[in-house]
């Protein structure tokens, strides 16, 4: 340790002349801050930087008094200026390469480099954040005006489909198949609960009808039955697609499932002891498998069920089936109603004092 009696060994900062008052130790790294300095008797104040200091040593010329001639000291304070503890006399040097910024008035900010790097990386996500949020939100608009535009779109076309079912249901289209872009909106109509709901209503309105009618045991009360679409579903099957049966050729037999209402309707009447003959245009090459259905589907005690021969291939629908209702009422069977979901089903003559049309917007038998 190099101690100085009376001076302080340092640099002038930024031109400015240092003062001193008492003696320092400069390396020991122990002092006190100039708030705490104590009187000093015959303390000189030395200018450094001029040197022109009297009674004690400059720094710059060389030239001064000897230590012999320096006054004694009294409590002088011991000042460390190499710690950056000392206020005022911090090195301003320090502040490039350590924690501390210093100001003018002496006070400081300690920022740190690690601090500084999170603080950027902090306006770096916030710049990420608000970049992300306008992407979003871009995307979000232009996913609200496409979707807007489909829904659009779709709104127009289910309107037609509709508009074609209700047509159709009123026998005002003769066409075979549906057509294709209202695939959709026919399927959605025929698995969802609306179909079913309108069969319903059709089957109660003819509920109301025949058991309404006053029956006498001498007389042959008969009512007249489709068998796909009408008793058994082909396209209600979970197995099926809608499409399968857009054709002029619908698939019909294996997968059939019973039509609730009607299978209701048909137990009621056959207790009521109405006569019940099942009037399809398959093919007599599927009875077998036509009983077979009609059976495990709950249908049971029918009257007769006709299919159409081979010779009766080239007839259309509406003829073969007007043709066997006539024969039906020359063997004494008094045709009261018949229920189909066809136009072909329930139109010529022998047809009752009244029909019910069945909803089916899949195909038409012609």
């Amino acid at each position: 340790m190099v101690e100085g009696t009376g001076i302080l060994w340092g640099l002038p900062a930024f031109g400015q002349p240092t003062y001193v008052i008492g003696s320092m130790s400069v390396p020991d790294g122990e002092g006190s801050t100039p708030d705490n300095l104590h009187p000093v008797e015959n303390a000189p104040i030395h200018n450094l930087s001029d040197g022109s200091a009297s009674g004690s040593m400059s720094l710059l010329d060389g030239e001064g008094s000897t230590p012999d001639e320096l006054h004694p000291v009294e409590y002088a304070p011991i000042h460390n200026l190499s710690d950056g503890s000392v206020s005022g006399y911090q090195s301003l040097y320090s502040s490039f390469f350590g924690s501390h910024l210093n100001l003018g008035d002496g006070s400081g900010i300690n920022l740190s480099s690690s601090a500084i790097n999170v603080i950027i990386s902090v306006l770096v996500a916030f710049g990420i954040f608000l970049v992300t949020v306008f992407i979003i939100l871009t995307v979000m608009l232009s996913a609200c005006e496409q979707k807007h535009s489909v829904m659009f779109n779709d709104s127009s076309i289910s309107k037609h489909c509709i508009s074609y079912r209700l047509n159709l249901e009123l026998n005002n289209i003769q066409e075979s198949a549906v057509p294709s872009e209202c695939l959709y909106h026919f399927s959605h109509y025929v698995h969802g609960d609306q179909y079913i709901k309108d069969f319903e209503a059709v089957i109660q309105s003819a509920r109301n009808y025949l058991k309404g009618l006053k029956t006498c045991s001498n007389e042959n009360y008969t009512l007249v039955l489709d068998i796909d679409e009408t008793a058994l579903s082909n396209f209600l099957s979970p197995t099926q697609r809608v499409e399968t049966f857009m054709s002029a050729t619908p698939i019909k037999g294996s997968q059939s499932i019973p039509l609730v209402p009607m299978l209701d309707l048909y137990n009621e009447l056959s207790a009521a002891n109405w006569h019940i003959i099942f009037l399809s245009e398959r093919p007599t090459s599927a009875q077998n498998a036509t009983v077979k259905d009609l059976l495990s589907a709950g249908f049971t005690r029918w009257t007769l069920l006709i299919l159409r021969s081979e010779n009766e291939a080239s007839m259309t629908v509406k003829e073969y089936k007007s043709k066997k209702r006539m024969e039906l009422e020359q063997k004494g069977y008094h045709i009261k109603s018949v229920i189909g979901d066809q136009w072909s089903d329930i139109t010529g003559p022998a047809t009752g004092d009244q029909r019910f049309k069945l909803p089916n917007p899949i195909y038409q038998v012609l």
